[in-house]
């Protein structure tokens, strides 16, 4: 009862924190940390002065891409750090991957906020702290944050723009109506679990008397087989004296002979037998072969068109290519490309340049992309000096569809 007591208690106080936290799953996590980085990184960049070589190239590269970045696509940190390593290598250490560090953190917007703040403080960029674009940044994330939750709720009603503010009565009568299903359901379950377990106690009952029964039946029946014992051994004993006559008789030679002959017989059969055990022990001690691997997979190539890590198994935020063997000798194998979750989709039609382009052609251009990417020509690698390379003649041919 104490245990019953204490689950409606912390039922009532889950309830009354429900609605006033929002779950955020690691993806979303990942992507609003994404936007967060490709937001600040931009607006410091455009806040501090730059030579005319770094304008140059922040104008040319990067600046174009952190434009387009949104919420719901952001700019990929490993892009983002690849475009900041040519010509950003201080504002890539100092801020862009202190605010990517936050993504092993507590999933919590204050904590990512204050975060950067405390990034901003340290490059003595206080001004943008309560800037434009940080406050906009708050509100993307925010109507990001709620618009998962409507969704994930299944509220189709309510239209881009309105937030939704549940009036105080309605989530009280909620969270009364959520309490008498939770304490009717607990109670349904002890009346199932009552009525079972006096099943039980029944049916263990009747075993046990069975059980009585077996052992009083099998009481009576010790006298009789202790009567048939006795009679076995007086039998046994007639027996041994006969044969004790019968060896002492003049045809003891023969059965000397019977018996040389029988022992012979006896040897034969018996070498036979472990030849055959032997035979068998080896057949059943043969190694047995394990399974060929004949595919594997692997993330994005490197610049230089080299695989560096493969795997067997398929990886949900890593896996962009499928591989098969193509020779015996496990040293050529096609690829080919692979969406193998909606995470790794967007990472891959944000930034095929990494992703794609170094070991694919493309058939036509990622802005047709509308539903999967095809490979119309496998691509072939070769395994040299522990690696899989590419060559320029090799690469695949992609389309997007």
């Amino acid at each position: 009862m104490r245990n019953l007591i204490c689950i409606i208690i912390s039922f009532l106080f889950l309830g009354s924190l429900h609605g006033q936290s929002k779950s955020i799953s690691n993806e979303q996590w990942i992507t609003i940390v994404d936007y967060a980085n490709a937001v600040v990184t931009k607006a410091y960049l455009e806040s501090v002065p730059l030579n005319q070589k770094d304008s140059s190239y922040y104008f040319k590269n990067l600046k174009g891409r952190l434009n387009v970045s949104s919420i719901n696509s952001p700019l990929p940190f490993d892009s983002l750090e690849i475009y900041l390593e040519n010509q950003f290598t201080k504002t890539l250490e100092k801020v862009s991957l202190k605010i990517n560090d936050i993504k092993s953190g507590e999933k919590d917007l204050d904590t990512l906020f204050n975060s950067i703040k405390l990034i901003l403080s340290d490059v003595k960029e206080e001004q943008l702290i309560n800037s434009e674009s940080l406050l906009k940044l708050r509100k993307d994330i925010d109507y990001y944050i709620n618009l998962k939750v409507e969704e994930k709720s299944s509220v189709t009603n309510l239209t881009s723009k309105s937030e939704v503010i549940p009036d105080r009565g309605e989530s009280i009568l909620n969270l009364t109506n959520a309490s008498i299903v939770f304490l009717l359901t607990l109670l349904i379950v002890f009346i199932f679990r009552s009525i079972n377990k006096g099943n039980n106690i029944r049916r263990l009952e009747a075993s046990i008397e069975k059980k009585r029964k077996e052992l009083a039946e099998k009481r009576f029946k010790i006298p009789e087989l202790n009567n048939k014992i006795n009679r076995l051994s007086k039998e046994n004993k007639k027996l041994k004296d006969e044969l004790s006559k019968v060896q002492s008789s003049p045809i003891q030679n023969f059965n000397s002979s019977s018996s040389s002959s029988s022992s012979s017989s006896s040897s034969s059969s018996s070498s036979f037998s472990s030849e055959n055990k032997a035979e068998n022990t080896r057949v059943w001690n043969a190694p047995v072969s394990e399974p060929v691997l004949i595919s594997f997979y692997s993330g994005k190539p490197n610049p230089n068109r080299v695989f560096v890590n493969t795997t067997k198994e398929v990886f949900d935020q890593e896996t962009v290519f499928k591989f098969t063997y193509i020779d015996s000798t496990k040293t050529s194998a096609e690829f080919e490309v692979v969406l193998v979750s909606d995470f790794m989709k967007r990472q891959i039609i944000n930034s095929p340049d990494d992703f794609l382009y170094r070991v694919c052609n493309n058939a036509n251009s990622n802005q047709d992309f509308q539903r999967t990417i095809i490979t119309e020509r496998k691509g072939i690698a070769r395994f040299v000096n522990g690696e899989w390379v590419v060559s320029e003649s090799d690469k695949a041919l992609i389309k997007f569809q």
